[in-house]
């Protein structure tokens, strides 16, 4: 089990915990923040989900409604399932911690404490390409960023695209207003905003 806390590479954001301008940058550059921050009710609110661009299918990520922290499960932490009380014991304290939680994790069967976090997969990128290119104004160029996104190495192809047609950063802005609209329509779904 990994506990998610303050990284520097935050790839996805969604409003949690209401930190005031000051903590945040006690963990993040200032001119990180500039970028990234998501305004909210005169509060800074964020927390980190790389389930979303980072996707790993050992891992599985969660949010505990309860201590307000993002936990990461892996594969590894499935093997508990069926151990008894006596196994506890035997684990070093570090994992003791772990057992319990991912026990708390699995009892939990109606979502009340714990809500699986949103993943690469709920983006769709495929979809994202396709709307990107077709709010385009230029037709002809949105017509020339879907012809190469095909066959074999598609993303490779449209990243390349759009780097030589110099709308690459204009892309990953688009990208990142549809990963916000996800996290905060999120949020919502699960009333933490």
């Amino acid at each position: 089990m990994y506990h998610c806390e303050r990284k520097i590479k935050i790839d996805f954001f969604f409003l949690l915990n209401k930190h005031r301008i000051s903590e945040v940058i006690k963990s993040f550059s200032q001119e990180y923040c500039n970028r990234h921050i998501i305004q909210y009710n005169d509060y800074y609110q964020l927390h980190k989900i790389d389930a979303i661009e980072n996707f790993n299918p050992e891992i599985f990520p969660v949010y505990d409604k309860k201590q307000k922290q993002v936990y990461y499960f892996n594969k590894e932490d499935f093997n508990y399932l069926g151990d008894t009380d006596a196994t506890l014991k035997n684990l070093p304290d570090w994992e003791k911690d772990s057992y319990k939680l991912y026990q708390e994790f699995q009892n939990d069967f109606e979502g009340k404490r714990f809500i699986a976090l949103p993943s690469k997969e709920d983006l769709n990128e495929n979809r994202l390409i396709f709307d990107y290119c077709c709010q385009l104004e230029n037709n002809q160029l949105g017509n020339l960023l879907l012809d190469s996104f095909n066959g074999r190495h598609a993303f490779r192809k449209f990243k390349n695209t759009l780097y030589q047609n110099h709308l690459l950063e204009d892309y990953e802005k688009y990208k990142y207003q549809a990963e916000k609209k996800l996290a905060t329509n999120w949020c919502k779904e699960h009333n933490l905003i």
